[in-house]
């Protein structure tokens, strides 16, 4: 029996063998909430079971963003100590994990804005063959998995990021320093989180510009030929 989807943000709805999965917050952009986070999870291991599901597809409401990232709205009550990070991350790997690992190939309907950071430094664990890395707040590894990191990695944070405590960010970077892997960390003083993305309030032209300026140089240290 089917789990039910426990929030009116994510649509779920099965038809001609397609089962649906649409984050249904527009109003933000479609950013995901912790509740989205555990609703996505639910629906993707429904279809996994479900007989009647061939084939999966993501898809954001509306016409502005897939997902524009976490929900920064909650970072102040959800995501204020580094305790709920790791809270939200155990949900939010749920459904990484569920999307992952689903049987049913699994399509994603991406049009605009889309959630990376955390995914960046979580392919430089997995991906043996990585160039170069650059993550903008992305939540970030804990210490212990610095040295299993496989390539140069760069990070852009704000320092006023409600949901990603400068500590954390600081201790990541000392963990690599420590573990001999090439990177640069950047913490940008009055810089919010999503300090990139400049259809939100929280854009901060000044820091956009300096990590963007950064990132082409990583990039083009690295993976140039």
């Amino acid at each position: 029996m089917d789990t039910p989807v426990a929030t009116d943000k994510i649509i779920t709805r099965k038809e001609n063998g397609i089962g649906w999965v649409i984050f249904n917050n527009p109003e933000k952009r479609n950013a995901m909430s912790l509740e989205m986070y555990e609703a996505t999870a639910v629906a993707m291991e429904n279809y996994a079971r479900d007989p009647e599901v061939r084939v999966v597809i993501l898809k954001g409401a509306g016409d502005k963003a897939f997902i524009s990232g976490a929900d920064i709205s909650q970072f102040k009550d959800r995501r204020g100590t580094l305790e709920q990070v790791r809270a939200g991350e155990l949900i939010s790997e749920r459904c990484n994990q569920a999307i992952r690992e689903c049987p049913k190939p699994t399509i994603a309907m991406i049009r605009g804005f889309c959630m990376g950071g955390g995914l960046t430094l979580q392919t430089a664990l997995a991906e043996t063959d990585l160039g170069a890395g650059v993550a903008f707040y992305g939540s970030p590894l804990d210490p212990s998995q610095a040295g299993s990191v496989n390539g140069p990695i760069m990070g852009h944070y704000g320092a006023e990021d409600g949901g990603i405590p400068v500590d954390a960010v600081k201790a990541m970077d000392a963990a690599f320093d420590e573990a001999g892997v090439e990177n640069e960390i950047y913490i940008y003083e009055g810089a919010p989180h999503a300090f990139f993305n400049d259809t939100r309030d929280s854009y901060r032209p000044e820091a956009a510009a300096e990590a963007w300026s950064r990132t082409l140089e990583w990039f083009q240290k690295y993976l140039a030929a």
